[in-house]
Formats: structure tokens, C-alpha cells, sequence
């Protein structure tokens, strides 16, 4: 997906026990795009914001995609970046409404008690977002 919007490096965060194989891929998949692969210890169950700590000396560029895993889509993730330096943006949402009802989805990851099933709230005014918070905060 990355290559493909014409990104040329990414910095990708897997497991310790995978980060081997995911070294691999590009060879592969005759994949041109530059992988950096970092393991992160999977005990302890670090969310997207201590990963990130973990790769920080890594994020030297001005403008830093996160792009989770488990997103499949079609948008042109190249015209979103252009679209984020033209606004010179301090942070650029890519949104979409939820397919499914999520008073009933289960929610993926930890089922420990260190972290709580919660999600976010997103308030936009036309294109701005007015509102980032935390359900639980508000």
C-alpha cells in the first residue's frame, strides 16, 4: 500500500518473535520500498503512543504517517501527505464512517486490565476537526 503512493522508506514495528520474517518481505515480494524493522517486546503490551517512544530516534523526518496495520484502503495515501504539507497541518485525520455497529463490535487488543475498552471522539466542523478526546474524559 505504501509503495504503491509512492513512498520509498517506512519504519515498521512488529513483534520480536516475527521481526526475522518480516525482513524478508520486500525480497520477497520484490518490493522496492526501504524497511527498517524494529521488534518490540510483545510482554509488554505497549499501545501505538510507547511504540513510538520505543522508534522515536528513527522519526527524524518533518512529516511522520502512522498508518496501523490492519488499514485496508484505497485512498491514495500520497494525495492525503501532499494535501496535509499544502495546509501545513499540524495533524491530518484520514476518516471513514464505520461499516458496522459499534455498540456491539468487539474491540481488538489487550483484554488485560491495564487497559480499558474505550474509544475516541472525533467532532469535525466541515473539514476541521473541533474536537480529539477520549471518550472516557469527556
Amino acid at each position: 500500500m505504501l509503495e504503491k503512493n509512492g513512498f520509498q522508506n517506512a519504519v515498521v514495528t512488529v513483534p520480536d518473535s516475527v521481526k526475522s520474517e518480516v525482513i524478508k518481505l520486500p525480497e520477497r515480494y520484490k518490493l522496492s520500498i526501504r524497511l527498517d524493522v524494529v521488534g518490540v517486546p510483545m510482554q509488554e503490551e505497549w499501545g501505538t503512543l510507547d511504540t513510538l517512544r520505543h522508534i522515536s530516534d528513527k522519526l527524524t523526518g518533518s512529516d511522520i504517517l502512522i498508518v496501523s496495520g490492519d488499514v485496508i484502503t484505497k485512498e491514495n495515501l500520497r494525495k492525503l501527505s501532499d494535501l496535509h504539507r499544502a495546509k501545513r497541518s499540524g495533524l491530518t485525520f484520514l476518516l471513514n464512517k464505520p461499516t458496522f455497529n459499534l455498540k456491539t463490535a468487539v474491540i481488538p487488543g489487550s483484554k488485560t486490565n491495564k487497559y480499558k475498552s474505550e474509544r475516541d471522539l472525533i467532532g469535525l466542523s466541515g473539514d476541521t476537526v473541533c474536537l480529539f478526546k477520549a471518550e472516557a474524559d469527556v
